[in-house]
């Protein structure tokens, strides 16, 4: 066995040796006979391990360059920004990407952001080298290389929305669950000497539970034991004793809903509880809500949600017992998109309202959804 191939075989790094042999060759160029091809195979060994970390959880700001493999987990918009100086536009998109040890937002920039835009899909497994640094939402890496990795990455795409597929370092997270309990309103000081405000919540839904931590306003929230919330776009950190925490700062919107999953008015009052025996959705799993009113002959009471100007918009139960729309007729509802994924939730400022869409919807957008009301969901057959 060769040189090459003696160092080659120590590498503990996952590099195809025909590449290995290529770089030692560039290597013996560049320094123009100062080294041989052992001391080349030497220095490239080095500057290939340098940098490679045992997954994503264990890269930190600071670092010269960080090597790792993940699974794309989204894919964000490719956003076109203006340069200072006569360099023209820049461009950038986000992408998100996961492996068995947390999750990390790597940014792609210039030709590599058109390619990301263009070539990338959720699912693909990436090697990727980049600078890693401490960004708006946590840490994330600028891609410098990427190329794809023919290796599996035990990551459950499907488990991302729900708490126990939750991972340090992901941000823009929507999470719907049942509150479990409610911590005190606790001030502290920052750095400008003004006073901040924080409560902690914790969560559950089907899979597990997390506490969320509410800052500044929000955390003044009237929520109780037994209200379903959504918080969308919330944070993911490492909190007490190791333990998952979720942090809703400002950006964060937080709506409250029935055990049904209807949404309360303007997400800030606790909803009405559900039915014991016949609640479904989350309250179903924590053992239902409150009593529910029945009429003399035994039918439920359904009261209506969405328009507030339609009534009985929401299901009703015959004397048969068989639902029946009680307005069959189609509704729109103009709002302001707090949640952008599915469903989508828009609020118009005394209301919430899910709307089941395939069109592209993003947070801050105001939009009219047109369709029938079904068990509090909009089935949209048209956004605009």
């Amino acid at each position: 066995m060769g040189a090459i191939a003696e160092i080659y075989a120590d590498l503990d790094a996952d590099v195809p040796e025909g590449e290995f042999r290529s770089a030692v060759e560039e290597k013996v160029e560049e320094m123009g006979g100062l080294a041989d091809e052992e001391t080349a195979a030497m220095l490239i060994a080095h500057e290939v391990a340098d940098g490679e970390v045992e997954g994503v959880a264990d890269i930190e700001p600071g670092m010269e360059e960080a090597k790792f493999v993940a699974k794309v987990t989204s894919v964000g918009e490719l956003r076109t920004f203006e340069r200072d100086g006569e360099d023209g536009d820049g461009q950038v998109i986000n992408v998100e990407v996961a492996d068995e040890t947390g999750r990390i937002r790597v940014a792609f920039w210039d030709e590599r952001a058109e390619s990301a835009a263009e070539e990338l899909e959720t699912g693909t497994v990436l090697k990727i080298a980049g600078r890693p640094r401490e960004g708006y939402d946590g840490i994330e890496v600028s891609a410098d290389r990427v190329e794809p990795a023919d290796v599996e990455v035990d990551v459950d795409l499907d488990a991302a929305d729900t708490i126990a597929g939750l991972s340090i370092g992901q941000s823009g997270v929507d999470l719907t669950g049942l509150v479990l309990d409610t911590g005190t309103v606790r001030t502290f000081d920052r750095d400008d000497g003004s006073e901040g405000q924080v409560r902690n919540v914790r969560v559950q839904d089907e899979t597990g539970d997390i506490r969320v931590a509410l800052w500044g306003e929000k955390a003044d929230r009237d929520l109780g034991p037994g209200d379903e919330v959504q918080f969308a776009d919330i944070e993911i950190q490492d909190g007490w004793q190791d333990d998952l925490e979720a942090s809703a700062g400002w950006q964060t919107s937080v709506t409250t809903f029935d055990t049904g999953g209807v949404p309360s008015a303007g997400g800030d009052d606790r909803a009405d509880a559900g039915t014991g025996d016949e609640a479904t959705g989350l309250g179903a799993f924590a053992g239902g809500g409150g009593d529910g009113e029945n009429d003399e002959d035994g039918t439920k009471n359904v009261e209506s949600a969405g328009d507030p100007d339609s009534e009985n918009v929401g299901e009703a139960v015959a004397e048969d017992g068989t639902e029946s729309g009680a307005d069959d007729g189609p509704i729109e509802f103009t709002g302001t998109v707090v949640q952008a994924s599915d469903p989508v939730v828009l609020d118009n400022g005394s209301e919430t309202m899910r709307v089941e869409t395939a069109s592209t919807t993003h947070l801050g957008e105001e939009l009219t959804a047109r369709g029938r009301v079904t068990e509090g969901t909009l089935d949209a057959d048209e956004v605009f």
